[in-house]
């Protein structure tokens, strides 16, 4: 009979601790970690993630070091399902400013599709939308007053954190009359 290491516990580690706490974990034991609303538990070599709808995703952690553990459990935090409600809050918040904008560029657009910074923000919602319409950033914030500015800012930002859902941006090309426009120049 040999004896074999027992693994060292890995949530006593001050990194995993402040990784967890940046998500917005607090330790509610010395093993178990929660958000008010998901909850991170380690049971020696193995650890659980439980979600806030209540599934729970079980892995065998063994040995591994604090910044493999974060490595498993950032895109399992950055779920929808792993996140704190004030972060819900703070992303519900961030796409209703977002769809304020938008509606703002729509009535841009849709006022004078002429006029040089609306054709800028026009460019824009297709680069979101498909990617094949060139943008020059350049353009676009030589064409743009800083209001205008303000808008594409907020937008491109929700955008970019996935908080402006492909429908948005189809039902601004085509309120803004630029669906239209695409389809009388083919």
């Amino acid at each position: 009979m040999s004896l074999q290491p027992c693994p060292a516990p890995a949530h006593p580690h001050p990194d995993l601790h402040r990784f967890l706490s940046d998500k917005g974990f607090e330790a509610v034991s010395p093993e178990s970690f929660s958000n008010g609303r998901a909850t991170i538990r380690f049971e020696g070599p193995v650890m659980f993630a439980i979600s806030g709808k209540g599934k729970v995703w079980r892995a065998t952690v063994g040995l591994a070091s604090p910044q493999q553990l974060i490595q498993l459990l950032t895109p399992v935090l950055n779920s929808d399902s792993f996140l704190s409600p004030a972060e819900l809050e703070r992303r519900a918040q961030r796409a209703q400013t977002a769809k304020l904008a938008l509606d703002h560029i729509v009535q841009a657009i849709r006022e004078a599709p002429d006029r040089p910074g609306s054709r800028e923000l026009g460019r824009f919602l297709w680069s979101l939308f498909n990617g094949h319409h060139g943008l020059n950033l350049w353009r676009l914030r030589d064409e743009l007053d800083s209001q205008r500015g303000a808008w594409v800012a907020e937008v491109f930002t929700a955008w970019m954190q996935g908080l402006v859902p492909d429908d948005y941006l189809r039902r601004a090309l085509d309120d803004s009359g630029e669906m239209g426009r695409l389809k009388r120049r083919a």
